[in-house]
């Protein structure tokens, strides 16, 4: 999930997240009233982080019913407010993959500034969208699906760094699983 705005990140992160240290304060503070248990590893240093993640795989083969229950989050800036640097994507996407995370890329500060075309940290590492986090990651799987899962539930946030092709594909892909959600009732 790509966020372009702090209020849209403040309600999307639920419980367990890592996050770095330096992120700014709306970010903070909504991670804070998520209730969620947050991990703090030291500014885009990806070892320290590394660190962490391993720590709590060894947690979660020691307690693998909670593990099996628990989402893990990790939340970053594109561009972070409060030093202007960049967060090293490709390497929080290669984590994100080893360890099973939900990666969250405020891009406030770096929409219209990074990438060939503006839209953000991703384009400027060129990471594809499907590698960047939760919602791009849903559609394909939703995409090849002859049906949706029983009591499915459809969650939307919008993005200003979505090209128009990016939407009208979302669009089709919902107007075909809510059909096929008709045609199963």
């Amino acid at each position: 999930m790509v966020c372009t705005s702090k209020h849209t990140m403040n309600q999307q992160v639920p419980p367990h997240q890592r996050r770095d240290e330096d992120v700014n304060y709306a970010i903070h503070m909504g991670l804070l009233a998520s209730g969620s248990k947050i991990y703090y590893f030291r500014h885009n240093d990806v070892q320290d982080l590394e660190r962490l993640l391993l720590e709590q795989q060894a947690r979660d083969i020691a307690d693998p019913k909670k593990a099996a229950i628990t989402n893990r989050f990790l939340v970053v800036e594109g561009i972070y407010a409060s030093r202007g640097d960049i967060c090293p994507l490709p390497e929080l996407v290669n984590l994100r993959r080893k360890f099973q995370l939900r990666l969250f890329i405020d891009e406030t500060c770096s929409f219209a500034v990074l990438g060939h075309t503006g839209r953000g940290v991703r384009e400027h590492f060129n990471v594809p969208a499907w590698e960047a986090g939760l919602a791009l990651t849903r559609a394909p799987y939703l995409e090849d699906r002859e049906h949706t899962p029983k009591d499915p539930s459809i969650r939307i946030s919008v993005s200003a760094s979505l090209t128009e092709e990016d939407i009208e594909h979302a669009c089709d892909v919902i107007r075909r699983v809510t059909e096929a959600v008709v045609e199963d009732a």
